[in-house]
């Protein structure tokens, strides 16, 4: 029979693994009202993300961001303000969209040269179906090109790759510094444990935004103002939209293995309103082809 000393730290350590699960600290008021979110204590923005990367960026030739999620949920618009900070700290603009991406190495190393860039925010847009749909040698010179990008375009580099799902991601854009999801779901759940680390602390945090950022989505579902308690304080969020940019919308960010609530905010200037509107489609692709024409294509790669 165990001792009475052992059962009670059984239960204290069950009452805190409880405790860190838990999503929202709320009372049990809060948990019977209609709607509204409670207990959060801090959510950060690009402003707030770029003061915590900055150093890095700085100290670093080569520096990668991944924003992750479902079609529709604010993709473009995180790369597109991302893109827009960078600019504001000297760095040159270039993007590639859709199946420009095959044309990008010679495109970027033009552009490189023509500008005389020293630092370069290299926006790649739908990477992970254009990837797919290519050859397998036309990718295999595309992820060796970025490989060596900061060496062939001789510049600083810091990469914002747009994805939607994290297992299409090429091998060499996985070791992200910085991981945006716009839509956490429990298909990428896996991954986000990986990026994290093993350290339960982390884990458990994880597990407390992703629950955090569901619950804020769904209610954003069903109202586009969503109530909950900052610090300890109401307060009301304007979830965004096309129509109505609002407070913008919150999603989840892993930095450094950190996990936090991202505020995102539709934002931009000439240089980066067109991220995201680029996106195009090579129709002959659907069209049915003889093998020995699939082929030749290979061939012409």
């Amino acid at each position: 029979m165990s001792s009475p000393d052992f059962l009670e730290l059984l239960n204290a350590d069950y009452a805190n693994r409880l405790a860190q699960a838990k999503i929202f600290n709320t009372t049990p008021e809060e948990d019977a009202a209609p709607r509204g979110v409670g207990g959060l204590k801090i959510i950060v923005d690009a402003n707030d993300l770029f003061r915590q990367i900055t150093p890095q960026l700085a100290s670093s030739e080569f520096y990668l961001l991944m924003v992750n999620g479902q079609q529709g949920s604010g993709k473009s618009t995180i790369a597109r303000e991302l893109a827009h900070k960078a600019h504001g700290l000297g760095y040159d603009l270039m993007y590639s969209s859709g199946f420009d991406i095959i044309d990008a190495p010679t495109k970027f190393v033009d552009q490189a040269k023509a500008l005389g860039s020293t630092k370069i925010c290299v926006v790649l847009d739908d990477l992970s179906y254009v990837m797919s749909a290519t050859s397998a040698k036309t990718q295999s010179k595309i992820k060796s090109f970025f490989a060596l990008i900061r060496h062939a375009l001789q510049a600083k580099v810091f990469i914002i790759v747009i994805s939607h799902f994290t297992t299409a991601v090429p091998p060499i854009f996985k070791n992200s510094n910085v991981w945006i999801f716009s839509k956490p779901t429990t298909q990428e759940y896996d991954g986000m444990i990986k990026i994290v680390g093993r350290r339960e602390t982390q884990r458990a945090k994880l597990e407390t935004m992703f629950q955090s950022v569901n619950r804020l989505q769904e209610e954003a579902n069903k109202n586009p103002e969503v109530h909950f308690k900052m610090d300890g304080k109401p307060y009301v969020f304007r979830w965004g939209s096309k129509e109505d940019p609002g407070d913008g919308r919150l999603m989840l960010a892993i930095f450094d293995g950190e996990p936090q609530i991202y505020n995102s905010k539709n934002v931009s200037c000439p240089q980066c309103v067109g991220i995201g509107f680029g996106v195009k489609v090579r129709t002959e692709d659907y069209k049915s082809k003889r093998p020995s024409e699939e082929d030749e294509e290979d061939d012409k790669d």
